[in-house]
């Protein structure tokens, strides 16, 4: 991250693979901090491949939509200590 911040960087992010280890997070969003360097999370789960639609009224019987891992990797990482 010092060297990202030395070039320019203003933040970083898991776009693609998501950080599925909260204490993995919580160390990059505190070591951030040092920087000034944001920390955006795509805030998705490993799980969200096996989602085939959005979730909606629609899609709730089954199989499952792809919004419910979002839901639960913003509210773990919201939850993060800073």
């Amino acid at each position: 991250m010092g060297e990202l911040h030395e070039a320019g960087c203003k933040g970083i992010s898991d776009d693609g693979k998501p950080v599925m280890r909260a204490a993995v997070m919580r160390r990059a969003m505190e070591y951030s901090t040092i920087f000034d360097i944001a920390v955006i999370s795509h805030c998705e789960t490993q799980a969200r491949a096996q989602g085939v639609m959005n979730e909606g009224f629609v899609s709730r019987a089954r199989p499952p939509g792809i919004e419910r891992g979002r839901d639960v990797m913003t509210a773990r990482d919201m939850s993060l200590p800073n």
